[in-house]
Order: structure tokens, then C-alpha cells, then sequence
């Protein structure tokens, strides 16, 4: 009875469950920085809340720009889903641009070279059949309400690194491996 007597505020409670955000990973020392995110066409703020469609993955563009002294030729960016963490561990899906030295993939990658200051374009659209598949192995796309950003891992063009807030430079005895030298730029 209670639910009939109350109809508009259940109806409310659940519209306002379905409501969507994307917030930003806090991240020590950044490289790289977030300056625009986009739903579609209307440009959006982390930890603003929104009504969007089921596939709204599919619609998110983000333009990043280089705030690092050096050239940047591999950058991962995380798309961390919190609410899967019902299931088990957080699930992650990482976006890669340009190659990793050292490393074969059998997935093509394009080269990148994303200079000081220069800003680079992400659309998920190309990736979302990929981005699809992976959190369907747990959930259901339309169970996914949040995002969160996180830029996961650099590349320099002189070879040194940047991952969580720490520098890292070539372990020259492992050419795949690299070694924390904490938040001071190696040379």
C-alpha cells in the first residue's frame, strides 16, 4: 500500500538512481591533465550528475594535455567502474595510445608523440564494442552508472615513466621493467 499511496516518489527514487557521473582519479604529481569531458555533445563536470541513455560509455570524450616537460609516446588513461566492486575487484578497462617500447602486441597500435602543451582527443565510441564486452563479463552495461578517470601509466620519448604520482626510469638489467625513482624527473 505504501508504494500506491506514493507512486511519483518511488518513481522519482529510482529515476534518480539511474542518474550517471564520472569523476576523476586523484593523482600525486600529474603529467597529464583532464581539460574537457563530454557527454555526447554537452560538455560535462566530474561529479556532476546526469540523465543519459544505457550506452552512454559510447558518448564520453575526454581532451588531456601534456603538462610534463617531455614528450609523451605511450599513455594509458583507466576507466575504473566502482559499482563493480560488488562482484569482486574493481573492474578496470585501460585505453592505450601509442607504443610501449620494448613490448609486442598483437593489437596495432598508432604511434604517438603528444608534446608539452599539446592536447589530445579520446572518443570511446571506436572502443565501445571492446568496453562492452569487457564489463559484460560481470554486469550489465545498463548496472553502470559511474566512471572514474585515471591516467595509468606514461611513456617519455627519452624513455623514463610516469605512473601513480612516481617517476620511474629503465631497469637496465630488464629493458621491460622499470624502476621507481619517486616524484624527482630522472635525467
Amino acid at each position: 500500500m505504501a508504494i500506491s499511496s506514493h507512486p511519483l516518489l518511488v518513481s522519482a527514487t529510482s529515476q534518480q538512481d539511474d542518474r550517471k557521473s564520472v569523476e576523476q582519479a586523484f593523482s600525486s604529481n600529474p603529467q597529464v591533465r583532464v581539460t574537457e569531458m563530454k557527454i555526447g555533445t554537452s560538455v560535462r563536470k566530474f561529479n556532476e550528475e546526469f540523465d543519459e541513455s544505457d550506452d552512454w560509455l559510447k558518448k564520453l570524450a575526454l581532451e588531456v594535455e601534456n603538462i610534463a616537460t617531455k614528450p609523451i609516446i605511450h599513455l594509458q588513461i583507466n576507466l575504473n567502474f566502482p559499482e563493480t566492486k560488488a562482484s569482486g575487484n574493481l573492474m578496470s578497462y585501460a585505453i592505450v595510445f601509442g607504443t610501449r617500447p620494448n613490448f609486442r602486441t598483437s593489437v596495432p597500435v598508432k604511434a604517438l608523440r603528444l608534446m608539452p602543451g599539446e592536447k589530445l582527443q579520446i572518443t570511446l565510441n571506436e572502443q565501445y564494442d571492446n568496453l562492452e564486452r569487457f564489463i559484460r563479463t560481470r554486469h550489465s552495461v545498463n548496472q553502470i552508472h559511474k566512471a572514474q578517470v585515471e591516467i595509468g601509466f606514461i611513456i617519455f620519448e627519452d624513455g623514463t615513466a610516469w605512473t601513480a604520482g612516481d617517476f620511474l626510469r629503465p631497469d637496465p638489467n630488464n629493458p621491460k621493467r622499470y624502476i621507481n625513482v619517486g616524484h624527482t624527473i630522472p635525467s
